[in-house]
């Protein structure tokens, strides 16, 4: 057999495997699922790609993921609003804005990447990625750490039923409607409800399936998206790459904000990630203005409206930020004509009520008055306020859902004494602009919340997790070397999630499952903590894993074992969980 072939007769097999078990008649719902999302993602990469954004991890993440949340929030949309909310028109409409994009490139309206600078930039990305998570022994520790209960919590969850009444009854019902009738509604109840964020999410995970197994994990990216425009948010005020990385962790396994995330089709991480990604976008415009920023801004604006009328609480103060990114941006590029910051005014208004304020408008149109503000008054009995500071911060059911991480936030208060002290107007100017959404949020609940401190966590994420990024960024001030206390304090802080996201879960699920849980996250935990401990000491990852074929069999054999593992859960989850275990409905 010549040597070519015995080089890659193990990929080979790998990939006439896959293709064998894509062919069965229950992984059929995987080739739909797998092309639909290819479409959104090639098309979505494309536009960024016009965007001329930095190549920045972050910035390309982000700016991606704004990008194809966008298109099948308004393809699905807009056909339901329409009547033609099915898979084939659905189907249709992610082609059809492919199409466009290629025939933009081919004319030369759009510029295209080559697969070169494609290749060059993925393989510069990944380098990056190996670097920041084994620039120091914290760091493995903390990503080793934030991986073992990541995937205990992803397990237990995914094996057992879910545990919210929400969930269940509304935000899945509803887009099974709409799955079968093809209609959304411009309001989806005729009293306080959600805008169509949430559903459309679960919608996009029920066209391929026609059942909720991997529906209810629709949300799974939202939390891992908001953590990671945390990190960027770091960055962009100053923390180095291992404080900003540990700062994430910490917001990742924050108890509420992971089990939030996982197994439910719930908006509140929804509303938490994309106030995160607005946030972020609005900070790299006040540093630094650019067009393609502004598009991304507007766009993770309207998604943020589209994710849960509570999005008004952060509205306003991002609004604000973005006046000033625009006044700024306006007196400090004189090489760009007036018009063209008139156009991105206006942009910033148009994009997000296209992309989330089809509910608002709707509403003012029918009832003169904007969702929630029309609750909003003196006596209403769904507004009673009975919401406190203190048990938000210091109740035990409050301790219990964010660890310490609802409380550090008022370190911050010493970052700003520090600034103030030292006359460091530059430095203090970002994390001011950063206080603002947390103060109007925490402002609106004390003075018309109708939850206590603690169910009022759920609404708050975004503001508990801008509160760990200013605590980490008042410890980074504190001396020359920020770093080496900033790293320890956080690392408890994640020590005290990890414990607690254990502590959470365990009572809730049967004992079989959450030793399976356990051991699953014992066993990746370690595996990555082997992979980037070697990576530190030797400057690669183990040998086996350096090789362009090792990596291609591997991928293979990963894409595999997530069809099968799929495949078993589906089949557990269809055929005997509901027929043996009664669902907890908490």
């Amino acid at each position: 057999m010549p040597a070519f072939l015995r080089f890659r007769i193990v990929p080979i097999c790998l990939a006439l495997l896959l293709v064998g078990t894509l062919a069965m008649p229950r992984f059929q719902g995987y080739i739909v699922f797998i092309f639909l999302n290819g479409l959104v993602a090639v098309n979505a990469t494309l536009l960024y790609a016009k965007l001329t954004l930095s190549r920045r991890f972050v910035d390309m993440v982000l700016g991606v993921f704004v990008l194809f949340l966008t298109q099948i929030t308004v393809t699905q949309l807009y056909a339901g609003l329409a009547g033609y909310a099915f898979l084939p028109v659905v189907a249709l409409l992610q082609i059809a804005c492919l199409a466009a994009t290629l025939i933009a490139i081919k004319i030369g309206c759009l510029r295209g990447p080559s697969l070169a600078s494609c290749r060059t930039t993925a393989q510069s990305l990944t380098e990056t990625l190996a670097h920041g998570l084994t620039e120091t022994r914290f760091v493995i520790f903390a990503v080793a750490g934030t991986v073992l209960v990541f995937v205990f919590v992803f397990a237990v969850s995914a094996l057992n039923p879910p545990v919210s009444i929400d969930s269940i009854f509304f935000h899945l019902n509803r887009p099974v409607e709409w799955l079968q009738t093809g209609e959304i509604p411009f309001r989806l109840m005729t009293s306080y409800s959600y805008p169509h964020g949430i559903g459309l999410i679960t919608l996009w995970f029920l066209f391929p399936f026609h059942h909720d197994f991997i529906a209810r994990l629709s949300q799974t990216p939202m939390i891992l998206i908001g953590a990671l425009a945390c990190y960027g948010i770091a960055r962009q005020i100053g923390l180095t790459r291992p404080l900003a990385l540990m700062t994430a962790c910490v917001v990742l396994t924050t108890p509420a904000y992971l089990s939030g995330g996982i197994a439910l089709t719930d908006p509140d991480t929804q509303l938490a990630a994309t106030f995160l990604t607005s946030t972020y976008f609005v900070v790299s415009l006040i540093r630094q203005y650019r067009a393609g920023t502004v598009i991304l801004l507007g766009l993770s604006l309207g998604l943020l409206l589209s994710s849960k009328y509570n999005a008004v609480y952060y509205g306003v103060p991002l609004v604000l930020m973005v006046i000033y990114a625009w006044v700024k941006g306006l007196q400090g590029e004189r090489t760009l004509p007036v018009w063209k910051f008139v156009a991105h005014g206006f942009a910033l208004v148009f994009l997000p009520l296209a992309v989330g304020g089809v509910t608002y408008l709707y509403d003012l149109y029918m009832d003169g008055t904007l969702h929630p503000f029309k609750y909003m008054t003196p006596g209403n009995k769904q507004f009673v306020q009975t919401f406190r500071v203190s048990l938000f911060l210091l109740s035990p059911a409050s301790l219990i859902q964010t660890g310490l991480t609802g409380i550090v936030g008022c370190l911050s208060i010493v970052g700003f004494m520090l600034c103030i002290w030292r006359r460091d107007t530059r430095t203090i100017l970002l994390p001011l602009f950063l206080v603002l959404p947390i103060l109007f949020s925490v402002g609106v609940y004390y003075t018309f919340g109708y939850y206590e401190g603690p169910l009022a966590i759920r609404h708050l994420l975004g503001t508990v997790a801008l509160g760990v990024v200013l605590a980490a960024w008042a410890i980074s001030l504190s001396n020359e070397h920020g770093q080496r206390i900033g790293l320890p304090f956080l690392g408890v802080l994640l020590v005290v999630n990890i414990g607690l996201g254990f502590y959470r879960q365990w009572p809730l699920h049967l004992p079989h499952t959450n030793l399976l849980a356990t051991l699953g996250g014992l066993g990746c935990g370690l595996t990555v903590l082997w992979l980037l401990t070697h990576r530190y000491r030797h400057d690669v990852f183990p040998g086996s894993l350096s090789t362009a074929a090792s990596f291609t069999t591997l991928r293979l054999l990963a894409v595999l074992m997530v069809l099968w593992g799929l495949g078993v859960w589906e089949w557990a989850y269809r055929d005997l969980k509901y027929a043996r275990w009664t669902p907890f409905f908490g």
